[in-house]
C-alpha cells in the first residue's frame, strides 16, 4: 500500500493532464490487486468499469489534442502557400 501513497503524493507535482490520467490509472490498477486478494468481486467489476472508461476519457482526450494539432498545421500550411 506505501505505492499507492506515492502515487498519491506524486499527483501534487503533475502538471499535464495526460499524466494525471494516467497516475489515476495505476493507481485503480494497485487498487484492483488489492481487492483481487480479498476476493471483493463486485467491487473488482466496479472498478473494472472505472478502468475502462478512465482509459476512454485519456483516450478521447488525446484524440481531440491531436486533430487540434493537425488543423493548426495544415491551416499553417495554407498561409504558408499564400
Amino acid at each position: 500500500m506505501i505505492w499507492m501513497f506515492i502515487l498519491l503524493f506524486s499527483l501534487i507535482f503533475k502538471l499535464n493532464i495526460l499524466s494525471i490520467i494516467l497516475n489515476f490509472e495505476m493507481i485503480m490498477i494497485f487498487i484492483f490487486i488489492s481487492m483481487y486478494n480479498m476476493k471483493s468481486k463486485i467491487l473488482m467489476l466496479m472498478l473494472i468499469f472505472l478502468i475502462i472508461s478512465e482509459g476512454v476519457v485519456g483516450l478521447v482526450f488525446c484524440m481531440k489534442w491531436a486533430f487540434i494539432y493537425c488543423n493548426l498545421k495544415i491551416s499553417s500550411n495554407n498561409l504558408s502557400k499564400l
